[in-house]
């Protein structure tokens, strides 16, 4: 099969904008991005990640490789690792997931 047969199959005769395949792409990868930013930026392996937040190593290495859809769990769990909470933001110019650490109470 070629790359362009499974990109084919996408109807994106709307705009990327209303092909909701495009669209969950793009939040695996905003999540993949935040994940490893965070997790280097700790000098944490994918092993260190995975005890620190309850995941097996094998879903933290699928969430880098953009493989895992950024669901409440997962979510909540990274955060937990981060002491951060997970920000959506859908506005342009600069939709994204970020993790922001929570502020000490």
């Amino acid at each position: 099969m070629r790359g362009s047969d499974v990109h084919g199959r996408w109807d994106l005769s709307g705009g990327w904008e209303d092909s909701p395949e495009y669209a969950a792409a793009g939040w695996r990868m905003a999540l993949a991005g935040a994940v490893h930013e965070q997790r280097t930026a700790r000098g944490w392996t994918e092993a260190e990640l995975a005890e620190a937040s309850g995941l097996s190593e094998e879903l933290v290495e699928r969430i880098e490789c953009s493989g895992v859809d950024p669901t409440m769990d997962v979510l909540q769990a990274l955060g937990r690792a981060f002491g951060a909470d997970a920000a959506l933001t859908l506005a342009e110019p600069d939709p994204g997931l970020r993790f922001v650490p929570r502020a000490a109470a």
